[in-house]
């Protein structure tokens, strides 16, 4: 069994009486607000950085003259204190033939041969593996569904999968197609339907699912 272990800040010393709408990061230069889904600005950029909206607790953080803090719901700054960590388990089943790697599952039955230089990531449900140096997903019937051709290629999140091909990042859709192209030398998976990406000269922000960039 190993554990990977994600840091999520989550702000919870405040009360807040009414929802606030689903917010979008936007930048603005260097500076950060928030806009909905049309680009209409709600909340000015003004401030040092801008979080994802969160529907759990109904506000969205930033950083302010670089303290951290969350949107109150009438997008006021407000302080934050407090950080949680969560730990997810993984179960490692691999087995092992000379310098090749395969799978099998807990009853000793093989899921994939051990024909591959590492398994990386199972999600859904595929398998992300490296052979001849190059990363690639299978199924269980090791069937390829993404060839191997890829610098790296990390888990699904969100229904999309982030994937690095000459030091530039795209993204696969659920069935395993390229939905954006790799043009972003810096990219982040996708969580409640954004992600954060950033081009060669600096320009980025959030993008969503379907590649619409919000920033100017």
């Amino acid at each position: 069994m190993r554990k990977l272990t994600a840091i999520l800040f989550l702000f919870i010393s405040f009360s807040l009486h009414a929802q606030l709408p689903e917010l979008i990061p936007y930048r603005k230069g260097e500076l950060w607000g928030f806009c909905d889904s049309n680009k209409n600005i709600i909340v000015e950029p003004k401030y040092d950085s801008a979080f994802q909206y969160s529907p759990e607790y109904k506000t969205a953080g930033v950083v302010l003259n670089k303290k951290s803090g969350y949107l109150d719901s009438n997008f006021q700054f407000k302080r934050a204190n407090y950080c949680k960590t969560v730990t997810f388990p993984i179960v490692d089943n691999t087995i092992k033939n000379g310098n090749k790697y395969g799978l099998m599952d807990s009853s000793g039955n093989e899921i994939l041969p051990p024909v591959y230089d590492y398994i990386n990531f199972y999600s859904n449900g595929w398998f992300t593996v490296v052979l001849n140096g190059k990363h690639g997903v299978v199924d269980s019937a090791n069937k390829i569904i993404i060839p191997f051709i890829y610098d790296f290629i990390y888990h699904y999140e969100n229904g999309m999968c982030m994937f690095e091909l000459n030091k530039k990042f795209g993204y696969f859709d659920l069935t395993g197609k390229v939905k954006v192209e790799p043009k972003y030398t810096f990219a982040t998976n996708f969580e409640n339907g954004l992600a954060y990406v950033r081009y060669e000269n600096g320009a980025g922000g959030f993008m969503d699912k379907n590649g619409t960039e919000y920033w100017e």
